[in-house]
């Protein structure tokens, strides 16, 4: 019934009843029994749904050619920036905006990937950060900033509230082409965009080669952080083709 991380969870939490059987051994209404985390539950339930996974890839994504079986059910959205770190290895190096969420430092941070904390700019080193001010309408020069295996971009940002243009997309993803780079994008906070600016990198020619995306739903339907309520936030996650729908 389980898979990977999931079965080798329950098999941890319950040695003594799932002790030497078969995944295929266990059944839901044994899984049902020991989920006395609700947030769990949800998840499980959500990632079994099709109908659901189909209705957000409609809903959010059907223009993009995305459909039910690109989608996953996974824990969380900060969590996957991390995990996606740590697939990356402790050698990239990561671009930000400046200011940005401070996740992205921070996971980079966890994993090894930034040089000591520089006091007297009060920045790591190893970490390419990208100005965004009102003097640069709030998106970096491209051309000053360094090589970066990774970059963070968020749109609308955190904190400055600045969603970027679509001419402005365009040269982000241009611009990791040209530099072998990959674009996590953060489009938490899409749904308050009320001009023209792309809610999605993905409305951008060739971004599905170099982007990533996170998007998360509870800033849609506004749900308290209760464990319950919390499962029903979504973040994606595109490599290439495929999305990832993550509950936190």
């Amino acid at each position: 019934m389980l898979e990977g991380e999931a079965e080798r969870w329950w098999r941890r939490q319950h040695p003594e009843k799932f002790k030497g059987r078969a995944n295929d051994q266990i059944t839901w209404e044994e899984v049902e029994e020991h989920m006395h985390f609700p947030l769990l539950k949800v998840i499980v339930v959500m990632e079994q749904n099709k109908e659901l996974r189909a209705a957000i890839a409609s809903t959010y994504y059907g223009p993009l050619g995305i459909d039910e079986a690109d989608i996953f059910v996974s824990d969380g959205a900060k969590c996957d920036i991390s995990r996606l770190l740590l697939l990356f290895g402790a050698s990239v190096k990561i671009a930000v905006q400046d200011p940005s969420y401070p996740a992205y430092v921070d996971s980079s941070v966890i994993m090894g990937q930034t040089g000591l904390f520089q006091m007297d700019i009060e920045k790591y080193g190893n970490i390419e950060y990208m100005r965004c001010s009102p003097e640069n309408g709030f998106f970096p020069n491209l051309s000053t900033v360094s090589r970066a295996d990774i970059i963070f971009f968020c749109s609308p940002n955190n904190p400055t509230g600045s969603a970027a243009s679509r001419d402005q997309l365009t040269k982000l993803v241009q611009f990791a082409r040209d530099n072998g780079s990959i674009i996590i994008y953060d489009s938490a906070y899409a749904m308050y965009i009320s001009d023209d600016s792309p809610k999605t990198i993905f409305e951008i020619p060739g971004a599905k080669e170099v982007s990533w995306m996170a998007f998360s739903d509870f800033l849609v339907f506004k749900l308290p952080p209760s464990p319950t309520c919390s499962a029903f936030n979504a973040l994606l996650l595109i490599q290439g083709e495929k999305l990832l729908i993550v509950v936190r």
